[in-house]
């Protein structure tokens, strides 16, 4: 019977020992996994935000072309400050479509379409696009 309690007494830690061991390896793909998805959540928000400010700055341009450079300007300095970081920032590409020729014209509507490359993301490219009415009473 002694021999019975020392086994038993020998084997106390095992369980602990044989959860380390089964269950790390099932944890990390989790890990980074879950990793993977907040990035791509951060990013997919930042570009919402910006595709939003965007085509603000570009409805409150005077043109064309003083909106473009806002644009671009707001994808610049609105990136650094929602936390991109700079090569993030330089994969932005913004695409500006408008249903008028120019397109600051009443009832005019502007859609930006900001899409960053999938260098980064393991081949997943991140998209956001926002639209504005130009209002029936602008110049």
């Amino acid at each position: 019977m002694p021999r019975l309690a020392r086994n038993i007494k020998d084997e106390r830690g095992s369980a602990s020992v044989e959860f380390v061991l089964l269950a790390l390896p099932l944890f990390i793909p989790i890990f980074i996994f879950l990793n993977q998805f907040s990035t791509l959540s951060s990013q997919e928000m930042a570009l919402q935000t910006l595709a939003r400010e965007s085509v603000r700055a570009f409805i409150e341009s005077n043109s064309d072309q003083s909106g473009g450079a806002l644009v671009n300007q707001v994808i610049t300095l609105g990136g650094a400050k929602l936390g991109l970081k700079p090569e993030e920032i330089l994969e932005i590409n913004s695409e500006i479509k408008c249903s008028t020729r120019p397109c600051h014209l009443p009832n005019g509507r502007v859609r930006i379409t900001l899409t960053m490359d999938a260098i980064r993301n393991d081949g997943r490219s991140v998209q956001a696009s926002a639209q504005q009415y130009f209002s029936p009473w602008s110049q």
